[in-house]
């Protein structure tokens, strides 16, 4: 759940195998798998097969929803409440105003029109291990920042798209 690269990605080990939550070596090699790629490549390139993979994942989501008529599960970067919501029930958050997230990565049901819910911050936080809530606390504020970056290339807010 999170962003797009770096400290911004929260790998949910948890949900995989618990024994998992607590491995930092893997979840750094997760984070930064797309800078692995480029040190591989000797700067020759980027990750972009693994981009274009995971863009044909989710296009064959949308696909099998609108043929099937929805009801798919896969994970999207989508403009939702989720910040809003997580915000009080993560460590650190005690008197401190939520960053200003706009968009979030995160388990999304798409329909023959796109996505049309997204997993609520209760749903997704349960039964996660605190270290998981405490990167997700910690990664908020560069998310947040590198959003506004994004925002700047895009439509003004009342030109995107509904909130989910």
């Amino acid at each position: 759940v999170g962003g797009h690269s770096g400290t911004t990605i929260v790998p949910l080990l948890s949900r995989v195998d618990a024994g998992l939550a607590g491995d930092d070596a893997l979840v750094h090699r997760i984070q930064f798998a797309g800078d692995e790629v480029v040190q591989a490549k000797q700067g020759a390139g980027s990750a972009t097969l693994s981009m274009a993979h995971s863009a044909g994942v989710f296009v064959a989501k949308l696909l099998e929803a609108r043929g099937g008529g929805g009801g798919v599960a896969t994970t999207a970067f989508v403009d939702c409440d989720f910040v809003a919501e997580a915000w009080p029930a993560l460590p650190g958050s005690e008197g401190a105003a939520a960053p200003h997230c706009p968009f979030f990565a995160t388990e999304v049901t798409v329909g023959p029109e796109g996505v049309t819910a997204a997993k609520g911050a209760a749903e997704v936080l349960e039964g996660l291990s605190a270290g998981e809530k405490e990167m997700i606390a910690a990664m908020l504020p560069k998310l947040a920042e590198t959003e506004q970056k994004g925002l700047r290339f895009q439509p003004a807010p009342e030109e995107r798209p509904g909130k989910l």
